[in-house]
């Protein structure tokens, strides 16, 4: 009753038990779901066939268990993003499912905020002609973006480290740059 995930079981095509945040994570009130709405009450209409495909796999003895992502509706209409792991299990000699769901749409809204972030930095390096690396100081990794690589004429297949770094400069600028770079570290 105080798990912060949602717990349901459904058998025969009505919600026989669900927990508060279940019923919170949908707007409603437990007692509004509880033998009261079936599964595809709280699916998005694009996503229930979806959604009763996975609930008949289960019930059926297809799958015993499935984990998937589908978009929900909250009781005020609002489209949410929910993460779920259904069960089947026999309860009174009957096929039902017993699972747990989870309110995702902040993930995903931050997912696609990063996508969108990562091709807005593709397109400026790209316009800039520039290139991208990262060391790690601890393991004397280096890895460089294409661009990076293609700028200083290095293989995509050569293993970079921060002493392949230094040979790739100018060898008037190896011993500044180095200094400049052991002077950030430190």
């Amino acid at each position: 009753e105080s798990s912060l995930t949602g717990i349901y079981f459904i058998q025969n095509g009505r919600f026989r038990y669900v927990n508060p945040a279940m019923a919170h994570i949908f707007g409603y009130e437990v007692n509004e779901i509880t033998d009261q709405l079936g599964p595809m009450d709280l699916v998005f209409a694009d996503d229930q066939p979806l959604v009763a495909e996975n609930i008949r796999r289960r019930v059926d003895n297809e799958a015993e268990a499935i984990h998937y992502d589908f978009r929900g509706q909250r009781k005020d209409g609002s489209i949410i993003d929910i993460e779920v792991h259904g069960r089947r299990i026999e309860l009174d000699g009957q096929a039902g499912i017993i699972g747990t769901l989870v309110d995702v749409t902040e993930r995903k809204q931050a997912e696609v905020a990063l996508r969108t972030s990562e091709e807005q930095l593709q397109l400026a390096l790209d316009a800039a002609q520039m290139g991208l690396w990262n060391w790690n100081i601890t393991t004397d990794e280096v890895v460089w973006s294409p661009k990076c690589r293609a700028l200083y004429g290095i293989a995509p297949d050569v293993p970079m480290s921060y002493e392949r770094f230094l040979q790739s400069l100018h060898p008037e600028d190896r011993e500044r740059i180095d200094k400049a770079l052991n002077r950030a570290v430190e």
